[in-house]
């Protein structure tokens, strides 16, 4: 017996957003695919290359500032030192300037 399954955005308060799309492909794995194996996955499908998830939340800037570049590196790095020697207190007079 098949069960019912939709997609699309369902919100608790009762209204619902179906997905409105084409799908073209449609895979079940009674396992979790790997990074690797989603982003090839990925890569079979458009020709594109993929940004792994597993970088994404430290990749914030690349060489064209402000655009992620699927690397993490000493861009990145600089980017999050950038905020490093500033006083976040309030008001700024407390911060011995």
């Amino acid at each position: 017996m098949l069960g019912c399954f939709k997609i699309g955005l369902y919100e608790s308060g009762g209204w619902w957003l179906p997905y409105e799309g084409d799908i073209d492909d449609v895979r079940v794995y009674s396992y979790a695919l790997t990074y690797d194996q989603v982003s090839q996955l990925y890569f079979d499908g458009s020709g594109e290359p993929a940004c792994r998830a597993d970088v994404g939340v430290f990749d914030v800037t690349g060489p064209t500032p402000g655009v992620p570049d699927c690397m993490v590196d000493i861009l990145d790095v600089r980017e999050f030192a950038s905020d490093w020697l500033q006083c976040g207190r309030y008001p700024a007079s407390e911060c011995g300037i």
